[in-house]
């Protein structure tokens, strides 16, 4: 995690390590990251520093990482497990070279997108310790700024390229989007592209609800659909003209 303010690096990365609950790490995992069970141990746990982390975060404008919304979805998942109140994304801009890079290039089938790829094709050149926290941080950060000259989003700051990017999703994640009509829909399962203001989708927005591994603004907005179930028009006005609702969470 590193701070910019005004374009500049405000303070050096800082790296968080901890134990894992788990009695055992996933291979695959540890082969990919490089880190053991036994280089964990001693470690504070998260929870520890769940507040301090989610406090940090809470600072920022913008947060910027790559394919940020796994981070992100893993972050929360944590928090609801740890019993810590989860991070507010309110006004909170997020920039995610992964997703700008999708946007600009939806035509290109089979394009390989993980951070080395983009390394290797917006830098020219290959990405060195991949997976390593700090790596990947200033590789963020470089891919970013070969974006912003590749695809002319100079002079643009970091709300104005947040609503450029993130489609047509109501909450973070892109579980409610609005249809051509502007209606609010479900964006994902059996409901997908149906208007969630029905009666009959109560039990659905009911489990929606209870559910800690959706996003919280997901949530509001299912506790939203579900609460003005017969008055379209309310539930309208109360989600807003925002386009991403974690002004509700």
């Amino acid at each position: 995690m590193v701070t910019y303010e005004n374009g500049e690096k405000a303070n050096d990365i800082k790296s968080y390590r901890f134990c894992p609950t788990v009695a055992k790490m996933d291979p695959q995992a540890e082969a990919t990251h490089g880190i053991s069970m036994e280089q964990l141990r001693g470690e504070p746990t998260f929870e520890s520093k769940a507040v301090e982390i989610r406090d940090t975060l809470a600072q920022a404008n913008s947060l910027m990482g790559y394919n940020l919304r796994f981070d992100l979805k893993m972050l929360q998942a944590e928090y609801c497990t740890a019993g810590v109140e989860p991070l507010a994304l309110a006004g909170v801009a997020i920039i995610d070279p992964f997703f700008i890079w999708d946007a600009q290039r939806r035509k290109c089938k089979g394009e390989r997108r993980k951070l080395v790829n983009a390394h290797q094709v917006f830098l020219g050149e290959p990405m060195e310790n991949a997976h390593n926290a700090a790596a990947d941080i200033i590789a963020t950060a470089h891919v970013y700024n070969a974006m912003v000259e590749d695809f002319h989003l100079a002079g643009l700051d970091g709300a104005a390229i947040d609503r450029m990017y993130r489609g047509n999703k109501i909450d973070f994640e892109g579980k409610f989007v609005r249809n051509p009509q502007g209606e609010v829909v479900f964006n994902f399962g059996q409901h997908k592209g149906m208007a969630v203001v029905d009666p009959s989708f109560k039990s659905y927005l009911d489990w929606m609800v209870s559910r800690g591994d959706f996003f919280p603004d997901a949530r509001r907005i299912a506790e939203l659909a579900r609460k003005f179930s017969t008055d379209k028009d309310t539930f309208n006005a109360t989600i807003g003209d925002s386009h991403r609702q974690h002004v509700l969470a």
